[in-house]
């Protein structure tokens, strides 16, 4: 080591060990300083001591910036334990990313209040952060955490770009958050990663509150486009019988106010006025829901369920009571707008649930044994003795079956808590648009509710249903949270419409997925009463030879509930279909490697 390299490092060491020495005495044990990454060892940036040949030089700015780096990092390897250091490992990103920035901001204002003579190093080391973050409304949660993180850390620096997302308007909101944190974490010796799980949480909550602000942004942006296209159109349309637009203008004055003043007023007055005053106004309401069927789904939900066809009663020996099955008709007008933007959103996440499929790309084919009629297995022979003439099989050639999906949407009111219907509405349609790109599949598509006009009806609402003559797929995009849920009555209803489409037999394959936030509730079911009913629901699905998979959105239970509820091994929970979508993916593989 030459002496530029000897005198960096002993100043470099000096400084890494002056905050533990003073506060607790010289016989603590000293930090290590090293030009090379050791373990439990602080790190010198050796790089930025050494010139384009490799011998060192000795910079008295590099060195600030360095001595300002290694102040803050000896205090942070001082408020962090081991144990903690282990726990953050097994944490999402976003927690450990809180937990290590609100130590460190804390380090930051330890050294300046009890180190005040190095102020001028740690301004040099806050120099050296990167100025140029940005991110948009279409960056990742992480990256969005990663900016408001270091805007809040560096505020004086301006070092983030928030572009067309709305993060910058309730920045305050997110600092106060970040602060409390930090006050909690420097006040509280245990639970404190906990204080970052719930600050994470929040988080996330506020970027989708933002998410939906920056799409009901987006759409009014839309609509005032539409509105002027068609005013345009309209206006063009109406220049149109009258001729060329330059040479009627000028003859209409003229021509026409001779022969028609007189004639006109008597009649106009007295029919016209009093016509519109009492027919349109009357009409207008009613016809306003069709103009703008998206913009006010959240605010007038019943919108969707006005007009229900027969109902039919249906009791099973399970069931708690009898049910009425009540198929709604949709009262508003089709536009494709939301769901052709749902869909170029989700573009990525709709392609790797599509290869996720893997039944599609499955050529092999199996002996599938224990079938009353077929080929005779030798090998089950012995059963005989017990008189069990399941002793036949039959050639397994996945490649051609016949395949029938069924996707289940949970409408129910609970899930207005949080983000979990925009969530449940994302992933049903990109697993809608994923089953598009692959040949022979039919899909059946319901959403369901419950009590929607009495007690004990289940409503359901049909989205893809051909047999039956329902297409109405773009209208999930405005699918929203409605009234009770008879989970497992749900469940049996899309199952039958599935067998109604196609039965199961060798030849075909079914599977039904099922959006939802894990709790039934209605008049006369819930808790252990509607529980021990959807795990018989579920159980009389997988028996009829269809594969069964819940997806729990937002997190919305716990594995202990799903259990209870849709059996082990027959559920999923998720947090978005963004961040989740490698466990989705792997979960749609197992289903169909069964």
């Amino acid at each position: 080591m030459d002496n530029n390299a000897k005198e960096i490092h002993s100043v470099l060491n000096m400084t890494a060990n002056l905050l533990k020495n003073a506060s607790k005495g010289e016989n603590e044990k000293k930090v290590e300083v090293s030009f090379v990454k050791k373990e439990g060892s602080i790190t010198i940036d050796s790089k930025k001591f050494m010139d384009e040949k490799g011998n060192f030089v000795l910079d008295e700015t590099k060195l600030k910036e360095e001595q300002g780096r290694l102040l803050v990092k000896s205090e942070i390897s001082r408020q962090i334990s081991k144990e903690e250091r282990i726990s953050l490992a097994r944490e999402e990103s976003g927690v450990s990313k809180l937990f290590k920035n609100a130590i460190l901001n804390n380090s930051m204002q330890k050294v300046e209040e009890d180190w005040g003579g190095f102020s001028e190093e740690l301004k040099a080391y806050k120099n050296t952060i990167p100025s140029n973050i940005e991110v948009n409304k279409n960056s990742s949660d992480d990256e969005k955490l990663n900016a408001i993180i270091n805007d809040w850390l560096f505020q004086d620096k301006g070092i983030v770009n928030y572009n067309d997302s709305n993060i910058e308007k309730h920045k305050e909101e997110l600092f106060s958050m970040l602060d409390e944190l930090a006050k909690n974490i420097n006040a509280n010796a245990s639970s404190r990663i906990n204080y970052a799980k719930d600050t994470w949480q929040k988080i996330k909550e506020k970027f989708r509150e933002f998410k939906s602000e920056e799409d009901q942004q987006e759409d009014q942006q839309e609509d005032q486009q539409e509105d002027q296209q068609e005013d345009q159109q309209e206006d063009q349309q109406e220049g149109k019988p009258e001729g060329k637009p330059e040479s009627k203008p000028e003859g209409k004055p003229e021509g026409k106010p001779e022969g028609k003043p007189e004639g006109k007023p008597e009649s106009k007055p007295e029919g016209k006025p009093e016509g519109k005053p009492e027919g349109k106004p009357e009409g207008k309401p009613e016809g306003k829901t069709s103009e703008d069927p998206f913009d006010k789904v959240d605010k007038e939900p019943e919108g969707i369920l006005k007009d229900p066809t027969a109902k039919k009663e249906v009791k099973a020996n399970n069931d708690p009571f009898e049910i009425n099955e009540v198929i709604q008709k949709f009262t508003r007008s089709k536009s494709p707008r939301l769901y052709k933007k749902a869909t170029l959103k989700l573009r990525k996440q709709i392609e790797t649930i599509s290869n996720a499929f893997a039944f599609r790309n499955v050529t092999k084919d199996k002996q599938v044994h224990g079938y009353k009629s077929g080929l005779l297995d030798q090998g089950g022979l012995h059963k005989i003795a017990y008189q069990d003439i399941s002793i036949f099989d039959y050639k397994d050639s996945p490649k051609n079956k016949k395949v029938t999906i069924g996707i289940l949407l949970d409408q129910s009111g609970s899930m207005q808590n949080g983000n979990r219907m925009e969530q449940a509405r994302e992933v049903v349609i990109a697993i809608i648009e994923a089953l598009k790109t692959i040949k022979g599949v039919d899909i059946v598509v319901y959403g369901h509710t419950g009590d929607c006009n009495s007690y004990h009806d289940l409503n359901m609402i049909p989205y893809i249903d051909k047999k039956a003559g329902h297409n109405n797929n773009e209208l999930l995009a405005e699918a929203n949270p409605i009234n009770e849920n008879l989970d497992g009555f749900a469940i049996r209803f899309i199952s039958n419409r599935m067998l109604d489409t196609n039965p199961v037999n060798h030849d075909s394959l079914h599977a039904l997925f099922v959006l939802t936030d894990g709790v039934p509730y209605a008049a006369g079911y819930h808790n252990e009463i509607a529980f021990n009913h959807t795990k018989d629901c579920v159980s009389e699905v997988i028996k009829k030879r269809q594969k069964f998979l819940a997806i729990g959105i937002d997190n919305a239970f716990d594995n202990k509930l799903g259990d209870n509820i849709f059996g082990k091994g027959n559920y999923v929970v998720i947090d978005n279909i963004t961040s989740s979508i490698g466990i989705l993916t792997k979960e749609i593989k197992k289903l169909f490697s069964k």
